[in-house]
C-alpha cells in the first residue's frame, strides 16, 4: 500500500476517468488531509484483521498525485514480479525503484518482467492497467477485461498468454453511455460470489458470456451480486478480497459502498 501523503487531482487521469469527482472548495491541503484520514481506517482495518501490509510513502517531488493505486502498475503471481503499461506519464512514475527493489528483496526467488512496457511507446502505444483493468479469477484462470483506452485487447491477449488464463474481453458503459475506464469499478471476483454490474455490458452475447462464465459454465461457480449503475456510481464493484491472519476472507470496501448495497445483497456478501 501506499499512503496518500501527496495525493491530490490528476488532470491527465481525468480525461477519461470520469468516476473522479469534484473537489469543490476543498484546498489541495484538505483533499490530501481528507484521503489520509480515509487510508488511515483501511490500514488499521487491515492491520486488526492481521493482514500484513507493506507500506510505503510519496511525496509532491515524485509527481504521482495516483499513487495510491499501486494495484495498477504491477502484479505479483505465480513468482513473478509484472510491470505494467500506463497510460498517463505521470503514473508512469509511480513504478518506483525503491519499491520494486524491495519486493525482490523480500520475495526471494521472485522474477521481474518488464516487458509489457515496451507497449508504451511508438506511434501507437498501447495499454493495460494491472488489477484495474484485470480482474482475476485465480481459481477458473479466467481474466475479466472491460476494453477501453487503458486496456487495449493486444496487450490482454499477450498478459493472458504469459499467465495461463483465458480473457474474457468485454465493452462496459456509464450510466451516461461513456466507456468505463477499469475493469474493477463494475465487478469483483470473490470465493463465493461475483460482483457484477451486468447492466453496463453493452453487448447482449458479452452480458451473457460473463454471466455464465462467473456462475455456471466453470468448475467454481459463485453466486452472483447484481449491482446497478447506480450502485456502481457509488462504487460498490470497487471492492476487494483479502484474507486475515486466519486465512479465512474478508472484504474490504467502503462505508460509500457498504450503505449503497441493498440488505439482501449484503447478506449475500
Amino acid at each position: 500500500m501506499v499512503a496518500p501523503n501527496a495525493f491530490g487531482s490528476n488532470a491527465q487521469a481525468a480525461r477519461d476517468n470520469h468516476f473522479m469527482g469534484s473537489t469543490g472548495t476543498m484546498t489541495a491541503r484538505e483533499v490530501r488531509e481528507s484521503a489520509l484520514a480515509e487510508f488511515k481506517g483501511l490500514y488499521q482495518g487491515l492491520r486488526d484483521i492481521g493482514v500484513r501490509v507493506h507500506l510505503f510513502a510519496h511525496d509532491l517531488k515524485h509527481n504521482t498525485p495516483d499513487a495510491v493505486f499501486p494495484n495498477n502498475w504491477h502484479t505479483v503471481r505465480g513468482g513473478t514480479l509484472k510491470l505494467f503499461p500506463m497510460k498517463d506519464e505521470n503514473r508512469r512514475l509511480e513504478r518506483r525503484e525503491d519499491i520494486i527493489e524491495y519486493l525482490l528483496e523480500r520475495n526471494k526467488g521472485l522474477k521481474l518482467d518488464d516487458s509489457l512496457l515496451a507497449h508504451e511507446h511508438g506511434d501507437a502505444p498501447k495499454f493495460l492497467e494491472g488489477t484495474g483493468s484485470l480482474v482475476i479469477d485465480h481459481v477458473n484462470a479466467l481474466a475479466y477485461v472491460a476494453v477501453s483506452e487503458r486496456a487495449h485487447i493486444d496487450v490482454v491477449k499477450e498478459y493472458c498468454a504469459s499467465e495461463i488464463l483465458e480473457p474474457v474481453t468485454f465493452v462496459a458503459k456509464d450510466a451516461k453511455g461513456r466507456v468505463i475506464y477499469h475493469t474493477n469499478v463494475m465487478m469483483s471476483v470473490c470465493s463465493t460470489v461475483a460482483i457484477a454490474c451486468l447492466e453496463s455490458i453493452a453487448s447482449d452475447d458479452d452480458r451473457r458470456r460473463v454471466r455464465d462464465a462467473l456462475t455456471t459454465s466453470h468448475a467454481h461457480t459463485r453466486e452472483l451480486v447484481d449491482i446497478t449503475l447506480d450502485q456502481v456510481n457509488e462504487f460498490c464493484g470497487n471492492v476487494i478480497e483479502v484474507r486475515d491472519g486466519s486465512g479465512a476472507p474478508a472484504l474490504a470496501l467502503s462505508r460509500r459502498a457498504y450503505d449503497a448495497f441493498t440488505p439482501h445483497q449484503r447478506a449475500m456478501l
